[in-house]
């Protein structure tokens, strides 16, 4: 797989799954039905659904890591994240730019 195949990739994957994790959020918002997950104890099971796979993969990708220029770009897609979440505050946009940032770094490594 070439260079340019595999940036290619990553941004279609980084934009589907900020898709399919956006979709719930945006549903919620016009349906009466569903808008009452959005209140009470369901409120926090978006935003912990996406922390939780982010722990996942981090942790199943930092295991097989070979060298530390891989586990130099887990962290830091992991502090971009943590940057953009703390100054966009919208977790959506910040796993989608920390998944692009993981894309790019694991593509210069």
């Amino acid at each position: 797989m070439q260079k340019y195949e595999y940036v290619i990739a990553m941004v279609a994957m980084g934009v589907f799954t900020y898709l399919m994790r956006a979709l719930p959020f945006v549903l919620m918002q016009r349906s009466r039905l569903l808008s009452r997950l959005n209140s009470g104890r369901f409120a926090i099971m978006g935003p912990a659904l996406l922390v939780s796979t982010t722990t996942v993969v981090l942790y199943s990708g930092l295991a097989e890591t070979t060298s530390w220029q891989e586990v130099g770009a887990y962290v830091l897609a992991v502090l971009i994240l943590f940057g953009v979440l703390k100054a966009a505050k919208n977790t959506g946009l910040a796993m989608l730019v920390g998944m692009l940032a993981y894309g790019f770094l694991m593509w210069l490594v």
